[in-house]
């Protein structure tokens, strides 16, 4: 997977989220966004996911621009999948319903192929026995795991994933990096924003430092983590694995 962004903008009011953001990233299969808190990260992110149009600048996806039109963002959003860091779920729905529901109403699929691409899903990140349950019954682990099954349903060329295991305790943190880990094994493009440091540094091949609207540095995993270039990175890396 190719991605290229040029010198995006975006300014809400009088802040201004997205300063000149331009990163080249290629042939990666995993690609982390890291950094401090109000940095970009989350704005970046949705910008690729076409959530939000940029001021100026331009994305690329490898040889397709991102449409600025509203009628062909739409049909962009429905060829990715995005899990947000809330769950998203709809409440009155089970595990089941959540995740047959969009395959069926916006990706035209007929409910007995839908169903059982639902359960084939929830059952590879075991959920099976809780497909009839709604989001209230189910843990935050659990409920995050059926928004990337979800996500994954119909099948899309690449998972943005904006802070999935943010709203998490440790062990529902584990089971949702190793739902996530698994993807990244089987060969799924993902871009995610994360500040589980540790993860990023085994599952991404790529990793790309943001902070003030901007892309400060962009490697490999291995080399920004050992070897930082700036010394913005290297200081937030310091102060983040020091315990």
């Amino acid at each position: 997977m190719n991605l290229a962004v040029n010198k995006i903008t975006k300014r809400y009011g009088d802040q201004r989220a997205l300063d000149g953001f331009t990163l080249q990233a290629n042939d990666f299969s995993c690609l982390a966004f890291i950094g401090p808190s109000g940095g970009g990260k989350s704005t970046a992110l949705r910008h690729l996911c076409g959530l939000e149009i940029p001021d100026s600048g331009e994305i690329r996806l490898n040889d397709s621009i991102l449409p600025a039109q509203e009628n062909e963002l739409l049909n962009f959003r429905k060829s990715i999948g995005i899990v947000f860091q809330s769950y998203n779920l709809f409440p009155h729905f089970t595990a089941l319903e959540n995740v047959t529901l969009p395959l069926v109403q916006v990706h035209a699929m007929d409910a007995k192929n839908a169903n059982s691409r639902a359960m084939e899903l929830l059952g590879r990140f075991g959920l099976s026995n809780h497909a009839n349950k709604r989001p209230a019954e189910l843990s935050g682990g659990q409920s995050q795991r059926v928004a990337i099954a979800r996500a994954l349903a119909p099948d899309p060329s690449i998972l943005f994933l904006d802070e999935p295991t943010s709203a998490l305790d440790p062990e529902m943190t584990a089971e949702v990096l190793e739902a996530i880990e698994s993807l990244v094994a089987d060969g799924k493009k993902i871009v995610l924003v994360t500040h589980e440091m540790g993860f990023a540094q085994k599952a991404a091949d790529q990793v790309a430092f943001i902070a003030n609207g901007k892309v400060i540095e962009h490697s490999t995993s291995t080399d920004l983590f050992n070897r930082p270039q700036s010394q913005t990175c290297e200081k937030f890396l310091s102060r983040v694995l020091k315990y």
